[in-house]
């Protein structure tokens, strides 16, 4: 029980330190520990309904085939977690799509509403397969990494460049880097900042566009002294295929970019 008490302290720390990165302040964040309603009665009950409901074969992931019962209630909790949380959505990754369809199909049969569902994409791993806390760690980055061993992991990543859903690089540019850099530009103009001050407010900004760079510039890779400034990823994927940009170089860049944000 101490080691989930601390893991849960944990993870409300590397959840709130991302948020704030991208602007988001802590005090919009509530964290609920699980047991303050999944041991009341009410819950309880409806935990026992649930399971005559449930066909064995729905019980969990088969796609794994767990050797313990514990993965079974999962999809049970996290599917009543919605009623008794009352919340209006619920969100998480593709992965959880089975999940989410276990919810809408047995909340209503309990007599409970639907909650709705939005789902973003999973990241491939840095060797090109599905993520997954559960696998090594030269498969991902993690929060604690240093410097010397986010940029080992990204150089030494998979290299399928035409394949940008198998491609972490690619992949954390289109989906992580980018989006968060034209985040960035999007909140700062909106509080009356011009670009050419938002570009130069901190230094660690430089990971992602240099000073004077054209308005739109979203993202900037050094080539032999050179500065490529792009505004899209698109444009980026452009140079990688027309060989104006080497793949080791933006693997570098991504790396860096990385470290400044952790």
């Amino acid at each position: 029980m101490e080691q989930m008490l601390q893991r849960m302290q944990y993870y409300k720390f590397i959840i709130v330190a991302p948020l704030k990165a991208i602007s988001i302040p802590s005090s919009r964040v509530r964290f609920v520990q699980e047991s303050s309603y999944v041991l009341k009665p009410e819950f309880t009950v409806d935990q026992w309904k649930l399971c005559t409901l449930i066909p064995l074969k729905d019980a969990w992931d088969r796609s794994y085939n767990p050797d313990m019962l514990s993965p079974m209630p999962c999809p049970g909790l996290q599917t009543l977690a919605e009623q008794h949380l009352r919340i209006d959505f619920q969100f998480g990754g593709a992965d959880q799509c089975g999940i989410f369809e276990f919810a809408e199909r047995f909340l209503p049969q309990l007599g409970y509403k639907k909650r709705a569902h939005l789902m973003n994409p999973m990241l491939p791993n840095l060797v090109g397969g599905k993520m997954s806390s559960s696998h090594p760690p030269d498969t991902k980055i993690m929060f604690l990494d240093d410097p010397e061993a986010v940029t080992s992991k990204i150089c030494a990543a998979n290299k399928t460049w035409k394949n940008s859903s198998m491609n972490s690089v690619l992949s954390s540019l289109r989906d992580i880097l980018i989006l968060i850099s034209e985040l960035r530009l999007r909140r700062l103009r909106e509080k009356g900042t011009d670009y050419t001050q938002a570009i130069s407010v901190a230094n660690y900004r430089r990971a992602f566009y240099r000073e004077d760079a054209p308005v739109g510039t979203v993202f900037t890779i050094e080539v032999g002294g050179e500065y490529l400034l792009y505004k899209s990823y698109e444009e980026v994927e452009h140079d990688l295929t027309e060989n104006k940009l080497p793949p080791q170089t933006l693997s570098i860049a991504v790396a860096t970019t990385f470290n400044q944000l952790l």
